[in-house]
């Protein structure tokens, strides 16, 4: 089996080192920007779509997005992927950091 080492080189590669300006190709972005890039529910979700939850009372999946502090209610929706595609377009308006 074929050993691989990361040198200097490869790393400068893979991160796309600039050698003129000596500066990686890197956002320097806030933390909350930063944050706003997840794109991955959490772990203890009820849905596995970020902004979704299930309403047992409504029996319906609900769109929320957390923007300027506020939790906003988006709609609730009979699929969650319906919901997930609604938060998408919430996200785009609300957290102008996000790149999809």
């Amino acid at each position: 089996m074929a050993e691989t080492h990361l040198t200097t080189a490869r790393l400068r590669e893979l991160l796309s080192y600039d050698p003129e300006t000596g500066i990686f190709n890197l956002r320097d972005v806030t933390m909350s920007v930063n944050n706003q890039n997840r794109h991955k529910a959490a772990a203890s979700s009820t849905s596995s779509f970020l902004g979704v939850s299930f309403c047992r009372t409504q029996q319906k999946w609900i769109a929320s997005i957390k923007a300027s502090g506020h939790t906003r209610y988006l709609g609730a929706f009979p699929t969650p992927e319906e919901a997930h595609v609604v938060y998408l377009a919430a996200k785009l308006l609300h957290h102008p950091g996000y790149m999809p």
